[in-house]
C-alpha cells in the first residue's frame, strides 16, 4: 500500500485464517481436537479469521467463553449451521475502541474496522461459497474503496483480506480429497 514514514511505525499485528470446517461441531471428541488447534493459533495471534463456525450466536457465545476474555468475538452465523458462519478474533490488548462490523452476505463474507491506537486495520472474512454475482460485484467495490483508503493513508490504514477464498489458478482443476489419486501428478 505504499511506503511507510519511519516516524508512524505500524505495529506488530499478527494474522491468520482458518476454514475450521465445523469448528463448533457437536461431537465432543472432534470439538475437542479443533479447539486445540483454535487455542494454540490464538496463543500467538492478534486477528484470526474463521470460516465455517457452523453454530448460532448463543452456541459462539456459550462454548467459547474462555476464549472470549482475551478476545473480541465477532459473529456473522448465517442462516445455516450446518454450512456456514464466520467468526473474527480480535486480541483485547490490541484493539483500541469499538469494532465496526459490516456483514455483506449471511454466513460468509465480514468487513470489521478494528481500531489499533491512531490507526485502523480494515479486516475481511471471507469464504467464497454460494454468493451471487450481485453480492461480488457490491463486495468488490467496497474492497476497491478500502484499498484506496489504505493507499490515500498508508500509515494509519491497512487493509486485510483473509478467508477461504476457493480460487484456483490459471490451468488447474478442483482435486477431491475423496480421491487421493488426484493428489499424484500422473
Amino acid at each position: 500500500t505504499g511506503p511507510r514514514s519511519p516516524s508512524t511505525p505500524w505495529p506488530s499485528l499478527r494474522c491468520a485464517t482458518w476454514n475450521a470446517h465445523a469448528l463448533l461441531i457437536r461431537d465432543q471428541a472432534r470439538f475437542l481436537r479443533k479447539m486445540g488447534v483454535l487455542r494454540k493459533l490464538l496463543s500467538t495471534l492478534d486477528i484470526l479469521a474463521i470460516q465455517e463456525a457452523h453454530a448460532s450466536e448463543e452456541e459462539v457465545l456459550s462454548r467459547l467463553h474462555m476464549e472470549a476474555r482475551h478476545f473480541i468475538i465477532v459473529t456473522n452465523v448465517g442462516a445455516s449451521r450446518g454450512r456456514d458462519g464466520l467468526l473474527l478474533f480480535a486480541r483485547r490488548k490490541v484493539v483500541s475502541g469499538a469494532l465496526f462490523n459490516k456483514h455483506f452476505v449471511p454466513g460468509r463474507v465480514t468487513r470489521t474496522v478494528v481500531p489499533l491506537k491512531e490507526k485502523r486495520a480494515i479486516i475481511w472474512n471471507i469464504h467464497n461459497d454460494s454468493i451471487s454475482h450481485h453480492e461480488w460485484k457490491s463486495i468488490a467495490m467496497a474492497i476497491k474503496r478500502d484499498r484506496a483508503k489504505a493507499v490515500r493513508n498508508p500509515t494509519s490504514v491497512i487493509l486485510c483480506l483473509l478467508g477461504d477464498f476457493n480460487l484456483m489458478a490459471d490451468g488447474e482443476s478442483a482435486i477431491r480429497l475423496s480421491d487421493p489419486s488426484g493428489l499424484v501428478p500422473t
